[in-house]
């Protein structure tokens, strides 16, 4: 085990519930901030009802590292000099006969379905932009941010960005 890269902040930690539907799918911690200010990290422990879910979060993951590594656009070279409707034209043309665009898409529908949302300590709905869920490998895990009764080594780090108005 290795100590918590996702040490928080300093100030408070905010605990929340992960939820699909009305259906509870576990807890978090949200308490290291991200890249940006609207962007929180933190350690996800699953309850039960995660294990219908986590496939398909991890099918999107897949595809999407798939779309980054394998996805063939135009270079930004080829588009130098080219108006910008004709840019848009091939990048969309590009995307259209990739199959793993189609894959991420459909992915994600799927994962959009699930309406994930989180829940404050008032049990009131946080507004979101998006929620990502990433399983951690086998030889890395974490500590904090587990409920009680649940293990302290995390499997799952779970990425928040909040809409304007809930981060103030």
């Amino acid at each position: 085990m290795i100590s918590d890269p996702l040490s928080p902040a300093p100030g408070p930690v905010l605990q929340y519930t992960l939820w699909s539907h009305d259906e509870l799918l576990g807890y978090t911690d949200l308490g290291a901030p991200g890249d940006d200010s609207d962007q929180q990290t933190g350690v996800f422990q699953p309850e039960p009802p995660f294990e219908r879910i986590e496939p398909i979060l991890s099918a999107l993951q897949s595809a999407m590292s798939e779309f980054v590594t394998d996805a063939p656009l135009p270079a930004p070279d080829e588009l130098a000099g080219i108006p910008k409707a004709e840019q848009l034209r091939l990048l969309r043309q590009a995307l259209g006969r990739n199959s793993t665009v189609r894959r991420v898409v459909e992915t994600q529908r799927a994962v959009d379905a699930f309406a994930l949302h989180l829940r404050d300590e008032h049990d009131r709905e946080v507004p979101t932009q998006f929620i990502t869920i990433h399983r951690l490998p086998a030889d890395v895990a974490v500590d904090g941010g587990h409920a009680p009764g649940q293990p302290s080594a995390a499997r799952y780090v779970i990425v928040a960005r909040m809409d304007a108005e809930s981060t103030r």
